[in-house]
């Protein structure tokens, strides 16, 4: 509804940042099955070896 008001295009992200890595995995995979189109993660918080396995 707000799109068609607004003319702007609206998203919605789920951010996949969690305590253990496998967590973080576990949450990037169902975003995939819900068919979300991005996935977002906090860098600093889940480090660079999360980064690089998502």
């Amino acid at each position: 509804q707000s799109q068609a008001e607004t003319g702007e295009i609206k998203g919605h992200y789920l951010n996949a940042t969690a305590g253990t890595c496998e967590e973080m995995l576990k949450r990037a995979v169902f975003a995939r099955e819900l068919g979300a189109p991005i996935v977002m993660h906090d860098y600093l918080t889940g480090g660079f070896t999360a980064n690089t396995s998502l």
